[in-house]
């Protein structure tokens, strides 16, 4: 009788590569006959988190329990489908286990919104607050254009379809000179964003062998474009004029003025302490911190530079002092101050902020759509309106490069053709 061996072995591991977020996917490795494969687990934790010779997250984790119970399920179903495959008496593959997993992974038969929804609840924890709400608002769109549509049936003609759906969307807005209701279509960059999310969805399908070929191969997403609103003097002064209702209104008001005023992102605002703040000769206050970053991406960027009068005004109506504390209240409510929540929460502050911001840009009859994030653009169009040095502007700004300022500057020129162009209209 002819004795088959087939060597295996079954390890819980870490990838050896980290997220954006500085978090790792948690696999399993089968190794047959010194061929290696990788199955996730679809977790993602902290390599600190991990305890790498028993595999398994250290309880110190907040969903250690609830992991682990992830871990053990998929480990104890690829050790299952590799004892029935012994059992055979046969040579046996990585590709027969992979084609096992599959069969017992996204079923055949589940609907695509269904693994959506599966897929979104897998993620949260390596995942930020923006991210979930993207995917959340992605699966809305999906349930709307086709709920009973099976996973193993999409192709080019579901996307193209679902294209057209976005296309025919209609998004409530209110004009702000007559103050009526108004439909509006979904703009291209939306739809680019909800049909990159697809796309991703899409190759997770392929990854788990529900489908064969992407169905993007001959459709093309294209570049999703940022959006760079900004305000003019005039408006400007126009917002600082207008009326507050509300401490958290005088507090959004407060830091997107500071955000203009400085040219710092909204996350540099929000984590900005008292040790960040140096005290120099006479009433000069010189901002020195560490650009917020994001997990796993590398050392922040050094932001130095020398407040000016408007902005050391609104600092000095909150925290100058306590350095146990952000100088902006909205970080204070964490009982967890590290990366993953302080991120989640910044999102959060963001998101309600902009909502905030758009009533008080409403109130002041300026007719852009601002964000949070605008007052950095403000800051930067309006200091190259005033002649600022692009090289030196980028620093302040804390770009890595200089392309990334020069934006701004081109934004300029395309506002001095227009003027031009206005005389062909006399």
């Amino acid at each position: 009788m002819l004795v088959i061996i087939m060597k295996v072995s079954v390890k819980v591991k870490l990838r050896r590569k980290q997220n954006k977020e500085g978090l790792k996917g948690i696999i399993i490795q089968v190794i047959l006959n010194r061929k290696p494969s990788e199955y996730s687990v679809n977790y993602y934790v902290k390599e600190s988190l991990f305890d790498l010779k028993n595999g398994k997250v250290k309880s110190k984790h907040p969903r250690a329990a609830f992991i682990n119970k992830a871990i053990s399920d998929k480990r104890n179903e690829i050790e299952n489908i590799i004892f029935n495959l012994r059992q055979k008496g046969q040579p046996f593959s990585l590709k027969d286990i992979n084609a096992k997993l599959n069969n017992k992974g996204i079923s055949e038969e589940i609907t695509f919104c269904d693994f959506v929804l599966n897929y979104i609840k897998s993620n949260p924890d390596s995942w930020g607050y923006s991210t979930v709400v993207s995917y959340n608002s992605t699966l809305k769109k999906l349930r709307d254009y086709n709920p009973n549509y099976l996973s193993r049936d999409i192709n080019s003609d579901f996307v193209i379809g679902y294209k057209k759906h976005l296309e025919s969307i209609k998004i409530i807005t209110k004009d702000k000179k007559t103050n009526k209701r108004l439909k509006r279509n979904m703009s291209p960059n939306s739809i680019k964003k909800e049909l990159k999310n697809l796309r991703k969805l899409c190759n997770v399908l392929i990854k788990d062998g529900v489908i064969i070929s992407s169905p993007f191969s001959n459709i093309s997403v294209g570049e999703i474009k940022g959006e760079r609103e900004y305000l003019e003097v005039e408006e400007v002064n126009k917002f600082i004029a207008v009326n507050t209702n509300s401490d958290y209104e005088k507090l959004v008001k407060d830091l997107f003025l500071f955000s203009v005023y400085t040219g710092l992102r909204i996350s540099d605002v929000l984590t900005l302490k008292p040790i960040h703040i140096i005290k120099l000769q006479g009433d000069k206050l010189r901002l020195s911190k560490l650009a917020k970053k994001k997990p796993g991406n590398g050392e922040g960027i050094l932001l130095e530079f020398n407040l000016n009068k408007k902005s050391k005004e609104i600092l000095f109506n909150y925290n100058t002092t306590n350095e146990d504390e952000y100088c902006f209240p909205p970080l204070n409510s964490l009982t967890r101050f590290n990366e993953e929540t302080i991120t989640k929460k910044i999102s959060s502050v963001g998101a309600y902020s902009n909502r905030i911001l758009s009533e008080l840009i409403d109130r002041a009859e300026i007719k852009k759509k601002i964000s949070m994030h605008c007052g950095r653009h403000s800051f930067a169009t309006l200091s190259i309106s005033k002649g600022a040095d692009v090289y030196v502007l980028g620093k302040v700004m804390g770009h890595k490069k200089i392309s990334s300022t020069q934006v701004y500057a081109d934004v300029i020129d395309s506002r001095k053709d227009d003027l031009m162009n206005l005389m062909d209209e006399i």
